[in-house]
C-alpha cells in the first residue's frame, strides 16, 4: 500500500481510541497478506506507526508507550504536541489536564467502612505528572500551575515534602522542559524558583506569575525579594520575551531588564489610586527605550500620567472601554452596573 493512500485511510480513523485502531491495523494486515493470521502494531514500520501517532488522542499516545519497548522507543522518538497542560491543586482534590485528557485526584476515597480522607491527592497528582513529563519530545505551549493557599500547616507540609521530591525528579530529568508559555498562581514563589531551571530556555517565551499575597505598595518580604534576584539570574528568566507580573513585586523593576514586553496585572484587593500611579510612575522611569508597558488603568490615572510624563513616554495603543461590576458589596445588589472606565494602554519611554 502507497504511503499517500495509507494516510487517505488514518485521515478516516481520526480520533479513534487505541482498541479501534488496532483492529484497523490487523484487517489491513490481513488484507495485505492474504492471510487471517493476526498481526501486531509493531509488526508496521517505523514510518507507518508514527503516522498512526500523529492521528492518536492524547489519552491513547501516552498508553502507546506501555505497550511494548519498540513502540515506546518510537514514540518517545516522536514530537507529542499539546496545546495546554493545567495542574490545579487544592486542599481538598487535585485536577490533572491535558489537552482532552482530565485526571481528578480526590482527597476522599470510598472504601467499605465507608469515606476515608486521605491527603494524598497531590502525591498523586504529581506522580501523575511526572509521568507525562518523562516524554522526551514532548511540546507544550502552555503551562497554567495553580496552588490554593491554605492556612493548615499539615496540609502545607504534605505539599512541601511533595515538592521536593518533584524537584529531585526535575534534577533528575535528562531533558529539559518544552514549555512557550508558563503561567504560575500561588501566593508565593516556590514553584517558579522550583520550575524555571528545568525549561528549556530558548523555547519559552512568556513568565507569568500572579496570586501572590499583597503586603501594600512597594513591601515584600525579604525572601520573596531574594527569590525574585535568584530567579533572574537564570537563562530561562533573561531568554524570555515578555513578562506579567502583579503589583506587589513590579517595584523590583531592576531585575526585569531582559524583557521587551510588561503586562501589570491587577490584583484584588486593588491598590489605591495614590499607590496605582505612584508604582506605574516609578515602573515607566526604569523602562528601557525597547520596552513596551501593557496595562489597564482608570480614565483618570491615565490622564494624569500623560500630563505629568508626555515628555518621556509614548502611546503605542489606547483603547477605551466601560467597566461593569455584577455584584455591589454595599447595597448586596446583584446585576450589571456601569461603575466607570478605564483604558486599556501600550506604552513605551521616550529618550
Amino acid at each position: 500500500m502507497e504511503k499517500s493512500d495509507f494516510r487517505k485511510r488514518l485521515f478516516c480513523f481520526d480520533g479513534k481510541t487505541l482498541g479501534e485502531w488496532y483492529g484497523y491495523v490487523k484487517e489491513w494486515r490481513a488484507s495485505e497478506s492474504q492471510s487471517s493470521q493476526p498481526a501486531q502494531l509493531s509488526d508496521l514500520n517505523e514510518s507507518t506507526i508514527k503516522l498512526v501517532l500523529d492521528c492518536l488522542p492524547v489519552k491513547d499516545r501516552l498508553n502507546f508507550r506501555n505497550t511494548s519497548t519498540k513502540l515506546q522507543n518510537i514514540s518517545d522518538s516522536h514530537p507529542l504536541h499539546c496545546k495546554e497542560l493545567k495542574l490545579n491543586i487544592c486542599y481538598d482534590a487535585a485536577c490533572l489536564r491535558l489537552d482532552n485528557l482530565e485526571l481528578m485526584f480526590d482527597s476522599v476515597e470510598n472504601t467499605p467502612r465507608g469515606k476515608i480522607i486521605q491527603r494524598d491527592h497531590v502525591k498523586r497528582a504529581l506522580r501523575r505528572l511526572k509521568m507525562i513529563l518523562k516524554i522526551p519530545e514532548l511540546k507544550l505551549e502552555n503551562v497554567t500551575i495553580k496552588v490554593a493557599s491554605c492556612v493548615n500547616k499539615d496540609w502545607q507540609k504534605e505539599i512541601n515534602i511533595a515538592l521536593a521530591s518533584f524537584n529531585r525528579f526535575l534534577e533528575s530529568l535528562p531533558h529539559k522542559i518544552h514549555v512557550e508559555n508558563l503561567r504560575i498562581q500561588c501566593a508565593n514563589l516556590e514553584i517558579m524558583n522550583l520550575l524555571l531551571p528545568f525549561i528549556a530556555p530558548k523555547v519559552l517565551k512568556s513568565i507569568e506569575h500572579t496570586g501572590l499575597e499583597v503586603k501594600g505598595y512597594g513591601t515584600t518580604d525579604d525572601e520573596g525579594t531574594k527569590k525574585i534576584q535568584d530567579i533572574s539570574m537564570t537563562d530561562q528568566w533573561w531568554k524570555a520575551r515578555e513578562l506579567r507580573m502583579c503589583h506587589n513585586f513590579a517595584y523590583l523593576i531592576n531585575y526585569f531588564g531582559s524583557f521587551g514586553r510588561f503586562r501589570l496585572i491587577t490584583l484584588l484587593p486593588p491598590f489605591s489610586r495614590i499607590q496605582e500611579v505612584r508604582l506605574i510612575k516609578s515602573i515607566l522611569l526604569k523602562l528601557s527605550p525597547r520596552q513596551i508597558l501593557t496595562m489597564r488603568i482608570s480614565v483618570t490615572d491615565f490622564e494624569e500620567i500623560c500630563e505629568k510624563y508626555r515628555y518621556c513616554m509614548t502611546i503605542i495603543q489606547k483603547d477605551r472601554h466601560a467597566v461593569y461590576k455584577y455584584f455591589d458589596e454595599e447595597t448586596f445588589d446583584i446585576g450589571l452596573k456601569l461603575v466607570g472606565q478605564e483604558y486599556y494602554a501600550k506604552i513605551r519611554r521616550r529618550l
